[in-house]
């Protein structure tokens, strides 16, 4: 299959790619930037890359009359720094968005595939294991335009029979994810740890999160091509982990000798204080499994 993927050189987009491309599958990538990752730098020249702002319909045109599935990975804030500017959050996705969905529609793609974030939408709630169907309450402008987005692709569906996919993914980690980006803590963590850095805890210690490791969401989104599966979707390990306790492994995993500290500081509202996903759904469709364990993972980062 012609695939796009927008933000194909990011983290999540990147991995995709590489992939999809495996597959053997036709990859287009549309990206603001053009900085190779290292994961793509043997292959950059047989995919199909093209630097442009995927909002920009003549370039759209051009692209979407060969493309049969659209992965939407490309994201232009982190739940930090969208709440200091919600309007820029607004313009520089939401908006962007709903000109690749109206283009989508337009050129008949067949299947677009859209990686929202299960770990910020729900927000703080009442249940240990969240699932599809708890209330959606983000207290970040990151997780109130994703949200925004999907609402959007349900909409089109119900007036266009518009065939879209949403996968709400926990928190993202693997080889090749930046640390430098403000996103990411195990990426952070690790790098400091390597320099025998103090890790930083902000807030309360037993803030519990829910991490997929990288291959397990290309496995997700690759069996998502084929299958009829439709509608929004939790993908995560459905095991939760305190920030004290992700600390500590990965202390341990750089060096059992080593004494780097743990420190706290002070608390940040938009972090929400437990958020473990509830992947059973996508599984009964798919029959995908995360099989990467947080241990397993972070050594592969590591040894990365």
């Amino acid at each position: 299959m012609n695939i796009l993927i927008t933000g194909g050189l990011g983290f999540i987009g990147s991995h995709c790619a590489e992939k999809l491309f495996k597959k053997k599958h036709h990859i287009t990538i549309i990206t603001r930037e053009l900085n190779i990752p290292h994961n793509l730098k043997k292959i950059k020249n047989d995919l199909n890359i093209i630097q442009a702002d995927y909002s920009d319909k003549r370039i759209l045109n051009d692209i979407l009359n060969k493309i049969d599935i659209i992965i939407h990975t490309a994201c232009t804030t982190v739940p930090e720094n969208s709440t200091i500017n919600p309007q820029y959050d607004i313009e520089t996705n939401v908006i962007p968005t709903l000109n690749l969905i109206q283009s989508s529609l337009h050129h008949s793609i067949k299947k677009f595939i859209f990686l929202s974030s299960g770990g910020v939408i729900y927000g703080n709630t009442n249940t240990k294991y969240i699932n599809e169907k708890t209330l959606t309450y983000p207290i970040s402008s990151y997780g109130i335009t994703k949200l925004m987005i999907e609402k959007y692709l349900y909409m089109y569906r119900i007036i266009e029979n518009f065939n879209y996919l949403t996968l709400r993914i926990s928190n993202a980690y693997g080889p090749g994810q930046l640390y430098k980006n403000n996103q990411g803590v195990i990426s952070n963590w690790i790098n400091k740890a390597k320099l025998n850095l103090p890790l930083e805890i902000w807030g309360n210690e037993k803030i519990t999160r829910d991490y997929i490791y990288i291959d397990d969401i290309t496995e997700a989104i690759e069996r998502s091509l084929n299958q009829n599966v439709k509608g929004e979707y939790n993908i995560g390990s459905g095991k939760g982990t305190s920030l004290i306790s992700l600390a500590k492994l990965i202390i341990k995993s750089v060096s059992s000798k080593s004494q780097i500290k743990i420190i706290s500081d002070s608390e940040r509202k938009f972090d929400i204080l437990s958020n473990i996903l509830d992947y059973t759904e996508f599984n009964k469709h798919t029959g995908w499994l995360p099989k990467t364990s947080l241990a397993e993972g972070i050594k592969k980062c590591l040894e990365y």
